[in-house]
This record gives structure tokens, sequence and C-alpha cells, in this order.
């Protein structure tokens, strides 16, 4: 059997005291921005514009859509070898 006086006794280590100490100047210049760039920023920000138009179709009842699909769907795999999809409903409600 140990004694206690045979235990260790560790002390938890003493916080470390820094400091942080910023130094020297942040300095600006600017630049022209190359073609390459200014056309890469003009399609982001129309991405950007136009992005939010293709979300409103989310914003619809699609209930009827897909009982349609449902009614359809085999026939129409049978006759074109491909599944009746969603695009034909969205061009035919936006023309």
């Amino acid at each position: 059997m140990k004694k206690e006086s045979d235990k260790k006794v560790v002390n938890p280590p003493q916080a470390i005291k820094t400091s942080f100490v910023i130094s020297g100047e942040r300095k600006d210049h600017k630049e022209k921005m190359s073609v390459l760039r200014k056309k890469v920023g003009q399609r982001l920000k129309e991405s950007q514009n136009t992005n939010a138009l293709l979300t409103t179709f989310n914003e619809i009842d699609m209930g009827h859509i897909i009982d349609v699909r449902k009614q359809f769907q085999e026939e129409f795999s049978k006759k074109h070898n491909i599944k009746l999809g969603f695009m034909g409903f969205f061009l035919k409600a936006s023309a």
C-alpha cells in the first residue's frame, strides 16, 4: 500500500501571458483591373442578378404537375425511351 506522502503533486501550469503588438502600416494601392478580371466580375454579377429569377419556380404548387407526370410517365417512357421531367412544364409555364 502506498502512503499519502508517496503521491506526486502536480500543479497546473501558469497562464502564459502574451501581448500582441501590431506594428507597421497598411499600404493601399490601386491598380487597373485586367480585361479578363473585369469580364469575370461582370459575368458573376450578371449570374447573381438572374439567379433569383430561377428560384421562383420553387414557390408554385407542384401537385397537379406531379399528378400528370405519374399518369403519363409509363406511356411517355415507352414511347420516347426517356423519363418525363419537369423542364417541359416549366417551359410551357414561362412561355
